[in-house]
């Protein structure tokens, strides 16, 4: 109860700028619980993956190559090979122009959404900068007409106010960017690792298709 106390305190001595800013940070956990969860159904150990596949390719199994694609319905990676594994017997320039186009199709949804997190931070650092501004302003306004008492009293609760938000919304922007670097990492790593794989494809298919031509 102690601690649900001193956060109720918190909260009623930071003004009604309090609240956006909770709002603020709820939306930021939203969101990065979503991309937290989307990133890790994305997530392929490329290395491995591209590895299955150079071994049907090497056996001149295609098609096992492509429903191995399929038992990966959820990851990207799998989606732009198999686009390229089924354009292979038109040639480079169809291979080329499948893996294009599918990739972008899926890498707008592995970005989806992650905009928002720096958007919540600042958002939550502006509000807190606004309830300081409007908190001094309530502290010094119309000082001289008033009681010495009253007007201490209405110095400690402005002053209240301009530090509170500012603290609060500083507490939800900096964990918000934090966060961010981390989804954006992790996002990264899928991208490169899709980079990866559509060139190690090529390279595969080209390498197949002069072993025929030798032959």
């Amino acid at each position: 109860m102690g601690f649900l106390s001193s956060i109720a305190g918190f909260f009623q001595e930071g003004g009604p700028f309090m609240f956006p800013i909770l709002l603020v940070g709820l939306f930021a956990i939203f969101v990065f619980g979503n991309r937290i969860w989307f990133l890790w159904r994305s997530n392929l150990n490329g290395n491995h993956f591209m590895a299955r596949i150079q071994s049907f390719l090497i056996a001149n199994n295609s098609d096992e190559a492509i429903k191995f694609c399929n038992s990966a319905p959820f990851k990207p990676l799998a989606k732009i090979i198999k686009s390229g594994l089924i354009r292979s017997p038109k040639g480079e320039k169809e291979v080329v122009h499948a893996l294009e186009v599918t990739s972008l199709e899926e890498i707008p949804t592995l970005q989806k959404h992650t905009a928002y997190l720096p958007m919540c931070a600042n958002v939550a650092t502006l509000l807190g900068l606004l309830g300081t501004i409007l908190g001094l302003i309530q502290a010094f306004k119309g000082m001289t007409a008033l009681d010495p008492a009253v007007r201490q009293a209405n110095l400690a609760t402005g002053i209240s106010i301009a530090m509170n938000t500012t603290a609060f919304g500083l507490m939800v922007a900096i964990p918000c960017l934090v966060v961010f670097s981390f989804v954006q990492s992790r996002t990264n790593k899928i991208l490169d690792e899709i980079d990866r794989a559509s060139m190690k494809l090529l390279d595969l298919l080209k390498a197949k298709e002069s072993a025929e031509t030798a032959d």
